[in-house]
């Protein structure tokens, strides 16, 4: 082990007493009157804080671990008084692991003075002139020294220097007992010690890991024991509207295209995930959940090693169709059916009879009035109740599948184009159609917006024949295309830009949008646009008294006159912006324009 050098500490405290030395000699002034550093220590008392210096990072490492097996263990103690831990645990003496992590070694006669896991970092910085740590085992060598009967103890210099570093390689639950305090008493209750020393133990234990591909199998890879295994939504901690013993995770097990992989120390699973087969026969592994960050890089390595590809990173696609037997809940029949967080699928449809649920994952959509249903695999109940009726995902509706009017996004059902947007829908609109898809979905190279954000176009010239083209004056936030369709025509919206002047101004800026009804807040200004496809100019007056480093500038708004789309030029473009190019005050030197729009 390295020696710790206390050099630099010294030479501090030797400038320290000669610059007092120096002052008093300058100015006149007895020495006496200040306080110098005694430079004298005993070799024992130097041992002392070099031992706790060298010692102090496997004792962080031992500590760090015993909070968290104490805050993971049933001691008995609040959830509060748990995660207090990191403070109320303290060694009376330094404890730190053997070679071989069956046990500990201890140095019973270094005592500590608040060493926890949040103050031993500290450690590092001890020394025998201002002892911290070492406090208490420094003030009784040094009595002990004073002492004509105890000074033995420590004498020659040799004897106390050995009798500082004496070690006792202990068992766990031994040196749990003897060397830990809780808020500074021994933990009596013998159980707790126990506990916590079988998961210190574990802790260092090698995780085995394991594929899961029956019901039994997936089920295990869910049981949450200890608080250690990960939390989730689909745990087995967690209630689902299923009778029996019928879990929802039973799925995966159903299916041909996914299986279970995880790491466990006995019963206790550490982290785990779901594998998806694509069509060409490749697993991927999708998100993992994990306690520890340590437990998630232990399960991707056996995962790599088993040639099994991180989902976000392979092209995986599943296609399948399976039977998965019926359920029951309240006498309705019902499918097991988990929260899925990644679905490498188009669309999951479910038909059912009288003894079990059909199950199509991926592939063309099916119709719906032959029977098929489309479970939704974003719910947290765990079952899915085939009936004509469905809820919406969004704002829970109840949705008549044969008779209402709805949006299906993949598999997902909802009421209205308000509450898909909600979940981060987006529509892709073609020259004479639309679908519904999640913005993580878009397919690459859909980039042509729609103004409100909720819609794209699958291509420019689908987009100018389904509406308007919205030509962004030259101070927007951007310079490309953005259209409106005829059906949002009703979006109120004022553009504004935000610039930097250098004194007080005023402006008149024109802009132009095509708009079919205009209405601003409610107020009757806008008059009504009655021809198809008009364009119409839009004056902003701006009068603001700017400050030198920032000013908003936002006007209302007048219509000016209206253009008919085919006599629109160019030319006049160029006059209606005329005022936004010639601003009527210079820009500060070296401010840049920070440009928005902005909708409501």
């Amino acid at each position: 082990m390295p020696r710790a050098n206390f050099t630099n500490f010294r030479n501090a405290m030797e400038q320290h007493n000669a610059l007092i030395a120096d002052f008093c000699l300058n100015n006149d002034v007895p020495e006496e009157h200040f306080i110098k550093q005694d430079l004298t220590v005993h070799p024992v008392v130097v041992s002392a804080a070099r031992k706790a210096v060298i010692l102090q990072r496997e004792m962080f490492k031992f500590l760090d671990e015993l909070v968290t097996c104490f805050r993971f263990s049933d001691s008995g103690y609040s959830t509060a008084w748990r995660y207090a831990a990191a403070s109320k645990l303290t060694l009376r003496y330094p404890v730190i692991w053997n070679a071989d992590k069956t046990g500990v070694i201890t140095f019973p006669n270094l005592l500590l003075d608040n060493c926890n896991r949040r103050t031993v970092t500290d450690m590092v910085n001890e020394n025998p002139w201002i002892p911290v740590h070492t406090a208490s085992v420094t003030e009784t060598i040094k009595a002990d020294l004073a002492h004509p009967e105890r000074r033995a103890a420590w004498t020659p210099m040799s004897r106390g220097i050995k009798r500082l570093g004496k070690r006792q390689e202990l068992s766990m639950s031994r040196a749990l007992a003897r060397a830990v305090l809780w808020d500074g008493k021994p933990i009596e209750n013998a159980q707790v010690v126990e506990n916590i020393a079988q998961k210190m133990l574990d802790i260092h234990k090698p995780a085995d890991f394991y594929f899961a591909d029956t019901v039994d199998e997936i089920r295990a890879m869910y049981r949450r024991e200890s608080d250690e295994t990960p939390h989730s939504c689909m745990d087995s901690r967690h209630r689902f509207n299923l009778e029996g013993d019928v879990r929802p995770v039973d799925f995966y097990a159903y299916c041909p295209n996914s299986r279970g992989a995880y790491i466990a120390k006995g019963n206790i699973v550490l982290a785990r995930t779901i594998l998806w087969r694509g069509q060409d026969d490749k697993w991927c592994y999708s998100r993992i959940y994990a306690g520890r960050a340590a437990h998630r890089e232990t399960l991707i390595e056996h995962l790599e090693k088993a040639g099994v590809e991180d989902i976000e990173n392979a092209h995986c696609r599943v296609n399948c169709s399976f039977s998965v037997p019926l359920g029951y809940f309240n006498g309705d029949k019902v499918m097991p059916v988990p929260y899925i967080d990644s679905r490498p699928f188009s669309t999951v449809q479910v038909k059912v009879d009288d003894t079990h649920f059909t199950v199509s994952m991926g592939g063309k959509r099916k119709d719906s009035k032959d029977g098929w249903q489309f479970p939704s695999l974003q719910s947290t109940t765990g079952a899915f109740f085939p009936s004509e009726y469905h809820g919406c995902e969004n704002c829970g509706s109840e949705i008549n599948m044969d008779d209402d009017c709805f949006i299906r996004v993949n598999s997902d059902i909802y009421c209205s184009h308000s509450c898909a947007t909600d979940y981060d829908a987006i529509r892709i609109c073609t020259s004479d159609s639309h679908e519904y898809v999640y913005d993580r979905d878009v397919p690459d190279g859909v980039v042509f917006n729609g103004f409100n954000l909720d819609y794209v176009f699958s291509n420019r010239q689908a987009a100018i024949n389904r509406g308007c083209l919205y030509r962004v004056v030259p101070w927007a936030e951007t310079e490309e295309p953005m259209f409106l369709e005829p059906a949002f025509h009703d979006v109120r919206h004022v553009v504004w830009t935000m610039v930097e002047f250098d004194a007080k101004t005023s402006a008149r800026m024109s802009i132009y949008s095509p708009r079919q009804d205009w209405r601003l807040c409610g107020n009757d200004i806008w008059p009504n646009v009655s021809a198809d496809n008009a364009w119409a100019c839009v004056a902003i007056e701006c009068e603001e008294t700017f400050n030198p480093q920032m000013a908003n500038v936002q006007g209302q708004c007048d219509i000016a006159y209206n253009v008919n789309e085919s006599n629109f030029t160019d030319a006049m473009f160029d006059e209606f912006v005329g005022d936004v190019a010639n601003t009527p005050a210079p820009y500060v030197d070296g401010v840049l324009i920070n440009e928005t729009i902005q909708t409501r």
